[in-house]
């Protein structure tokens, strides 16, 4: 998915094999912001499903008010989105940080009305309820000891 300056690239779930709102749903992300002479990448597992359906509502919000301010905060810090939408048009704030103990990046760029549509299209696509979850190992359980022997 596109908007403006970032890239984000859905790679799957963090534990496939999981089920559960925190442990099942976290996604692998890469999140690529480049502007101005500036080329930030961070990769992890700092997005989570639920954030979704949240950035989905925010941007068809502002899509169809063509006004006002989007929020599409996720769960951690690692990336946050503010989409502003005055007199100059639609403008991106992007924070991002690959490692949150020692840096963080702040973007600013304009975004094109048809680059939100279709971040949202992408959105969409991937906020849909889920098709049954990918096959994937269980955790393997330890041997039970005998007592007594």
């Amino acid at each position: 998915m596109e908007l403006g300056g970032l890239r984000l690239w859905l790679r799957g779930r963090h534990f496939p094999w999981e089920e559960g709102f925190w442990n099942g749903d976290w996604l692998v992300v890469t999140a690529h912001c480049r502007t101005s002479g500036a080329d930030v990448r961070a990769q992890g597992a700092f997005l989570h499903r639920g954030d979704l359906p949240r950035w989905l509502e925010a941007c068809e919000r502002l899509l169809a008010d063509r006004a006002g301010v989007a929020m599409l905060w996720a769960l951690k810090p690692e990336l946050q989105i503010s989409l502003d939408a005055g007199e100059a048009g639609l403008r991106a704030e992007v924070r991002l940080s690959p490692d949150l103990s020692s840096q963080e990046h702040v973007f600013r760029f304009p975004v094109a009305w048809e680059a939100l549509e279709a971040f949202a299209r992408g959105l969409r696509r991937h906020a849909e309820p889920d098709s049954p979850r990918p096959k994937g190992r269980r955790k393997a359980q330890p041997a039970p000891v005998p007592i007594g022997e």
